[in-house]
């Protein structure tokens, strides 16, 4: 008798890291397209051309935190599944409702730079940022319970680190304080 679908789906590690991997260069290569060179017609001289750069100084910083919390998770994410000794099609799914909230970081990151007054705009950051942080907690305790991370490699801790789960309210606040002190 052959295997069901749910036997053999998702069983494949390296495909995760793969799709994983794929969807975080593209995200992070996306990410550059929202900064805009000085329009040369408008440019007549050093000052000018400084002045139109320091215009633009709010964008770089937006897409440098987009960029750094991509590459937090990312980092975070390789650390799992190289400590995973097999996959199931269930921790697929988990993989790719982390890899949604990938996809989802630039708008909230975007949403919290242009509209760093409003409560809603923390709240979707915050909010994304949970389901990065969640997925990832989620997953580990799933492999866990399931025996799938047992690769021969030192164990993970089963706790987030009081750093880890700091930082994404440090670039918060330094995100504000930034935002606010270079508006015009």
């Amino acid at each position: 008798m052959p295997p069901s679908y749910n036997q053999v789906a998702g069983q494949s590690v390296e495909r995760l890291a793969a799709m994983s991997d794929g969807i975080f260069s593209v995200g992070m290569t996306l990410l550059v397209l929202d900064l805009r060179a000085p329009a040369m017609e408008v440019i007549h001289s050093g000052r000018e051309l400084s002045a139109a750069l320091l215009a633009v100084l709010p964008q770089l910083v937006m897409y440098l935190m987009s960029f750094l919390t991509l590459v937090i998770f990312w980092v975070g994410q390789q650390i799992q599944l190289n400590h995973l000794g097999r996959s199931d099609r269930h921790l697929a799914w988990i993989n790719i409702a982390f890899l949604f909230a990938v996809t989802v970081t630039p708008l909230s990151i975007k949403l919290l730079a242009q509209f760093y007054l409003y409560g809603p705009a923390l709240l979707a950051n915050w909010f994304n940022l949970v389901l990065l942080g969640g997925c990832l907690y989620f997953t580990w305790g799933y492999a866990n319970r399931r025996g799938s991370s047992g690769t021969g490699r030192p164990p993970m801790s089963r706790r987030p680190s009081a750093a880890a789960s700091s930082s994404p309210r440090a670039c918060t606040l330094w995100a504000r304080s930034f935002a606010s002190s270079t508006r015009v």
